[in-house]
Order: structure tokens, then C-alpha cells, then sequence
């Protein structure tokens, strides 16, 4: 095409027609601007074409990371919910009186109150994101919110209630059934072949008030920990619904 506008500008010359020269001048650079501006809409669609397509990766990886959450979380939940029945049955023998169980039964149950459960969630691939600044390749501003206020709700939600259940066992429940519970155990002896030679009533601890008022907060505890996973679990199906939507489009 523009060999063919120099045929006839050339021509154009030649014959003088300096006024038909111009428009055909002016024909040419338009064409040569035309032609820069459909090369550069191109490139700007192959652009957002990979754009595109990296927001899907992320978009699957998001969602297979999220999805492991879930398990992990109702994983978390079930074992808290143990923990819950194994105080419910301490509580089922505490008070004035002695109680009518074991030394098996009561290691038992005594050693489910040094428990601290944690769920461990996957975290890579949104933290990647922040720390990338990637996030900024999700299109969508209400998911890329819903995404960015996932680490602060999971401090508050998760983080917090489980490291007030660490300290609490380290500092408080750990130090009473020190002063007031024989830490040698049936497992404990039959493990290491030691037998304790102190005299000790296993069942007076169930009639100390100071010991079902650190059960019940442990109770407590684990009644707030559990609704948090439950929070985090609403929450993360609303990201997964989210998601599933952005990936359609």
C-alpha cells in the first residue's frame, strides 16, 4: 500500500500536480498513523489478555488455598469440640463430695486440660500476593477487599483466642495441677516404669472451687475459639462464592 502512494506521488511530482501531491502526502501519513494506532490496540489486547489469564491463575490458586483452610478449620473445630466434652464430663464430678472415678479415668480427663488447639492455615499464596503488591491483578474491588481484610480478621478471630488458651495453660492450669495433682500418671508409669512413693487422693482436686473455676474459663476458652473457626469458615465461603463468580466471567 505505501509503495503504491509513492508510485503515485512520484508520478505526481513528475506531472507538477503539486496540489494533488499534498492531499495524496497527507493520505499517506494518515495511513502510516493508522497503522500505528491498530498496532498498538493490538498490543494493548494481548496485554489484557494476560492480564487476564494471570488473574485466573491466581484466582484458582486463591481458591485451592481457601478451600484447604475450610478442612483445616472444621478439623480444628471437631477437636475443640472433644476437648469441650472432656471439660464438661470434669464438671460432671466437681463439688462438694467425692467423686466416684478412676485414677485412669480422671488422668484422663486431667490431661485434656494442657490442650491448645491451633489451626494451621495455608497462607502463601495470599501472602505472596500482599507482598507482591499482585493483588492489584484482581480486577475486582470487592473481592481484592474481602482479601486484604482476611489476615487482620484472622488475628482477631483466631490468633488471639489461641495464644489466650496457650497462656493460659502455661501460666495458670499447668502451675495449679503442679501443686495439686500427681503428674505421674497410669500412661506416665507404665512409659517410664516409675512409681510414685508420695500418698496422693486424686479426687480432692475435683472439690476445690479454685479448680472448677479454671475449668470453667477453660470452658469459656473453647466456646469462643470454636465460634471463631465458625466465623472464619462464613467468611471464607463467602471468598469461595466470591471467587467462583470471577472465575466465570
Amino acid at each position: 500500500m505505501l509503495r503504491f502512494f509513492r508510485h503515485i506521488r512520484k508520478q505526481l511530482m513528475e506531472q507538477n500536480k503539486v496540489r494533488t501531491y499534498i492531499f495524496y502526502a497527507i493520505g499517506e501519513i494518515l495511513l502510516v498513523v493508522i497503522g500505528i494506532l491498530i498496532a498498538l490496540q493490538v498490543n494493548n489486547w494481548n496485554e489484557e489478555r494476560k492480564l487476564a489469564n494471570e488473574e485466573q491463575i491466581i484466582l484458582n490458586a486463591l481458591y485451592e488455598e481457601i478451600s484447604s483452610n475450610q478442612q483445616i478449620f472444621k478439623g480444628a473445630i471437631t477437636r475443640a469440640e472433644n476437648v469441650q466434652k472432656s471439660i464438661y464430663s470434669i464438671l460432671s464430678y466437681t463439688g462438694p463430695g467425692t467423686p466416684e472415678l478412676t485414677k485412669e479415668r480422671s488422668d484422663s480427663l486431667i490431661q485434656t486440660l494442657d490442650a491448645v488447639i491451633t489451626a494451621e492455615v495455608n497462607q502463601g499464596i495470599l501472602n505472596d500476593l500482599m507482598v507482591t503488591g499482585r493483588i492489584h491483578l484482581i480486577q475486582n474491588d470487592s473481592l481484592k477487599h474481602q482479601l486484604t481484610s482476611w489476615v487482620p480478621l484472622y488475628q482477631d478471630e483466631v490468633l488471639e483466642p489461641e495464644t489466650s488458651i496457650l497462656h493460659s495453660v502455661q501460666n495458670i492450669i499447668i502451675p495449679f495441677l503442679v501443686e495439686h495433682y500427681s503428674m505421674a500418671t497410669e500412661g506416665f508409669n507404665r512409659h517410664s516404669g516409675y512409681e510414685t512413693r508420695f500418698s496422693h487422693d486424686y479426687r480432692k482436686i475435683y472439690q476445690l472451687i479454685e479448680f472448677e473455676n479454671i475449668v470453667l474459663f477453660k470452658e469459656i476458652d473453647y466456646y469462643v475459639l470454636i465460634n471463631s473457626y465458625k466465623t472464619m469458615i462464613a467468611y471464607n465461603e463467602g471468598l469461595l462464592e466470591h471467587i467462583r463468580l470471577e472465575r466465570k466471567r
